[in-house]
């Protein structure tokens, strides 16, 4: 939800934001190493028009969006790490937000593209910060296994 409480806002603004030119990873406390896997309290994508920041809340382990840019004190430059120097240039085409099935809203999906590439970004908060996932087509996944 937005501050005001309307996700739909959103929505409908970021069909005319343009292309991706930034993304923060952002926490409430700051973090030495991010290893492997690493996990944020807070992402914010940034567009040539728009922001949508997308944050968990840790009182129920669900996600706020907003437009307002980062709101967490230790930020992150993502946007030349891989592989989210791939999503840059890329506009958004769908967005949803996700409710488990408990009824909380616990996750974000963000589908982003430009010419010839599609990539899906799914969002979920779990134990207070947010998992970044890449989808893919069940097609892929297939291929995967069979090879």
């Amino acid at each position: 939800m937005t501050a005001d409480g309307n996700q739909l806002d959103i929505a409908a603004q970021a069909e005319g934001w343009g292309s991706l030119v930034a993304v923060l990873g952002c926490r409430e406390l700051g973090s030495e190493d991010d290893g492997d896997n690493p996990r944020y309290d807070e992402f914010v994508f940034r567009f040539e028009r728009g922001t949508i920041t997308v944050t968990a809340m840790p009182d129920d382990d669900t996600v706020r969006l907003s437009n307002q840019g980062p709101t967490l004190p230790h930020r992150r430059d993502l946007t030349a790490i891989e592989p989210w120097d791939r999503l840059v240039g890329s506009g958004v085409l769908w967005m949803w937000t996700l409710t488990n099935q408990k009824g909380y809203q616990d996750g974000f999906q963000l589908e982003l593209g430009r010419p010839g590439f599609v990539w899906s970004l799914q969002l979920t908060c779990e134990a207070s910060s947010l998992s970044a996932q890449a989808l893919t087509s069940l097609g892929s996944l297939t291929n995967l296994l069979a090879h």
